[in-house]
């Protein structure tokens, strides 16, 4: 998504409020014009994307009583939001948890960085993606941004 006019609507499924807050420099260090809505609590996922018009999911895996992956499935499955790219966001470097993504339709797995200018990278990356002509799931050789 080239950067345009229009302010681009982020849902960020975190439970880690620093991790939010990284993410948010990341972004503001691209100059992308985002806003971001927050999801601290996971059981209301469902919920909030249907009352978010969101452009972008962030996802983490590791959250409270339910897995990220739980609800990468759900969004895949509901024909409102099956297309809504997800970005997978999280520490896990596992080849298993890598697999269990992409094999589910996540777009991009981005492994959180040390430092805010490698996420900026990262993030500058998805957000430059033409996401209007393609927004399937690349090969795994490509899914995981480094």
């Amino acid at each position: 998504m080239k950067n345009a006019d229009r302010v681009i609507q982020i849902l960020v499924v975190e439970d880690d409020p620093d991790d939010i807050v990284f993410l948010e420099l990341a972004f503001q260090q691209i100059a992308f014009a985002v806003e971001f809505k927050h999801i601290y609590d996971p059981d209301n996922l469902s919920t909030s994307l249907d009352t978010v018009n969101a452009d972008f999911v962030f996802l983490d895996i590791v959250l409270g009583r339910k897995d990220g992956v739980s609800f990468l499935r759900e969004i895949r499955q509901n024909a409102t939001h099956r297309k809504l790219p997800v970005i997978i966001y999280t520490s896990l470097d596992h080849p298993e948890q890598i697999n269990r993504c992409h094999s589910h339709g996540a777009n991009y797995y981005i492994i959180k960085p040390i430092s805010v200018q490698e996420l900026s990278a990262k993030v500058k990356r998805v957000m430059e993606f033409d996401w209007k002509s393609s927004s399937t799931t690349p090969p795994l050789s490509n899914f995981v941004i480094y």
